[in-house]
C-alpha cells in the first residue's frame, strides 16, 4: 500500500490526532500510541488502509495454510481493530505481543529520517525469538535470536500475534507514522 497519497493524508491525520490528545497505550515512550479504533472509522483512508491491512493478512494466513498442508475454510471472516502510532525523536515501543489476536500487521504510512550510520537499526522493528534461552541448533544458528526491519514507506508487515517484538529508539527529526492492526480470523457457519 505505497499509495503516496493514502501515505500523506494517513501522516497528516494522525500527526494532528497525536497533537490533540495524550497516548492511550503504556507501550510506546516518547510518541503517542492512538485509540483502537481505525478499523470502525468511516473515513475513506480508514476505510482503504483496513481494506488493505485485511487482504495482506488473508493472503498471509493462505500462505500459511498451503506451507502447513491445510485446506482453507471456504468462508472466513476478518475482525480487525486498528490504531495509529506517532514516534518522535526518542520514542520506542517496549517488548510486547498481541496474544489477543491471531495476526497482527504495521504499515508505514511515513518513515520519517533515515537512521544514522552510526545506529543502523534506530527506529527499526525488532522480533525477538519466543524459545527463552535455548541454544544454536547445531553448528550454525539457522533460528537467529531476533530479527530487525528497517521500515519502508508503504511498507505492510504481517506476522503471528503471539510473537514478541518492539521497535527500536527512533532518532529522526521528523515524526515516524504508522497503523498497526490485530486480525482475527474465524469460519463462517
Amino acid at each position: 500500500m505505497g499509495n503516496d497519497l493514502l501515505c500523506g493524508e494517513v501522516t497528516k491525520r494522525l500527526v494532528a490526532e497525536s497533537r490533540r490528545g495524550p497516548s492511550v497505550e503504556a507501550s510506546v515512550f516518547g510518541g503517542w500510541h492512538g485509540p483502537p479504533d481505525l478499523a470502525a472509522r468511516a473515513e475513506p483512508p480508514w476505510q482503504q488502509v483496513t481494506r488493505g491491512i485485511v487482504a495482506h493478512v488473508r493472503a498471509t494466513y493462505d500462505a500459511a495454510l498451503e506451507l502447513a498442508g491445510a485446506e482453507r475454510p471456504n468462508d472466513i471472516a476478518c475482525r480487525a481493530q486498528g490504531w495509529g502510532a506517532v514516534l518522535r525523536r526518542g520514542g520506542y515501543s517496549v517488548p510486547h505481543d498481541h496474544r489477543d489476536a491471531h495476526w497482527s500487521a504495521v504499515w508505514y504510512a511515513s518513515v520519517g529520517d533515515p537512521s544514522p550510520a552510526a545506529c543502523p537499526s534506530a527506529g527499526c522493528l525488532a522480533f525477538v525469538d519466543p524459545r527463552g534461552p535455548i541454544g544454536p541448533c547445531g553448528p550454525a544458528d539457522v533460528f537467529p535470536r531476533h530479527a530487525v526491519l528497517a521500515p519502508e514507506r508503504g511498507m505492510i508487515v504481517v506476522f503471528p500475534g503471539w510473537l514478541c517484538h518492539f521497535v527500536h529508539p527512533y532518532l529522526g527529526r521528523r515524526p515516524r507514522v504508522s497503523v498497526a492492526y490485530n486480525v482475527m480470523i474465524t469460519a463462517r457457519p
